[in-house]
């Protein structure tokens, strides 16, 4: 009889794979917004209530779903949103 190797069990992960529109498209700018809130509310569902930090990763096409990678004669920016914004009420715990 072979002897069976016990499998090592991988380290926990420390972050969530959230795959958004992995299927059919291509999605407008709200279609895309209503999947990010719905993956945001599952992770909400599961009991998580802060993330440290979140990379999104666009993929833009046109409405037949040809790859764009310029915007006029611009390239594709990097966008960097380094915080979220807080009201005064939030400033002043109201």
């Amino acid at each position: 009889m072979a002897s069976r190797k016990t499998q090592k069990k991988s380290p926990p992960r420390d972050s969530i794979r959230a795959k958004l529109g992995y299927t059919g498209g291509p999605w407008t700018i709200e279609e895309l917004r209503a999947m990010v809130i719905d993956a945001l509310d599952q992770a909400a569902a599961t009991g998580i209530t802060h993330i440290a930090r979140a990379n999104l990763y666009l993929n833009p096409v046109d409405a037949q779903g040809k790859i764009v990678n310029r915007v006029g004669r611009q390239p594709l920016p990097d966008i960097d949103v380094p915080h979220p914004y807080r009201s005064a009420a939030d400033e002043h715990g109201l």
